[in-house]
């Protein structure tokens, strides 16, 4: 019988270290005369309220794009027979092969409509450029 040895080296060995870096000395000093961390700590507060000013503004370009006033009168007309195929299919319990067909196609139709309304109105408004 062999011992224990026979297993030695047969599988890669895993470690975590968790390494903590502490300023010290100068270092310390320079942080703590620069205010970094404070700065840091404000940087953080501030990203918080932007995002949320961020997101409101895209909810809001979001609704104004798909507000029918902003549609021309054919999309409109195509988005409004879209949505209603798309219902009507979408509550149907058996569909056929056909129907689930027509139902992606009605899903990629929708797509392009919205895309179309999304990318009409970034020309009126940078909402992904840094004047946002």
């Amino acid at each position: 019988m062999n011992s224990y040895l026979d297993f030695t080296g047969l599988y890669p060995l895993s470690k975590t270290l968790r390494f903590e870096l502490k300023p010290i000395g100068k270092t310390l000093e320079n942080i703590e005369k620069k205010g970094i961390i404070a700065s840091d700590i404000k940087r953080s507060e501030d990203y918080k309220l932007v995002k949320r000013m961020i997101d409101d503004y895209h909810k809001i370009f979001i609704t104004e794009s798909l507000s029918s006033q902003n549609f021309k009168e054919e999309d409109l007309v195509s988005f409004q027979e879209q949505i209603n195929s798309y219902f009507e299919l979408i509550q149907k319990n058996n569909k056929s092969e056909k129907e689930e067909e027509d139902l992606k196609k009605i899903v990629i139709d929708l797509r392009k409509i919205i895309v179309n309304q999304f990318n009409n109105r970034l020309k009126e408004i940078p909402l992904f450029k840094k004047e946002l």
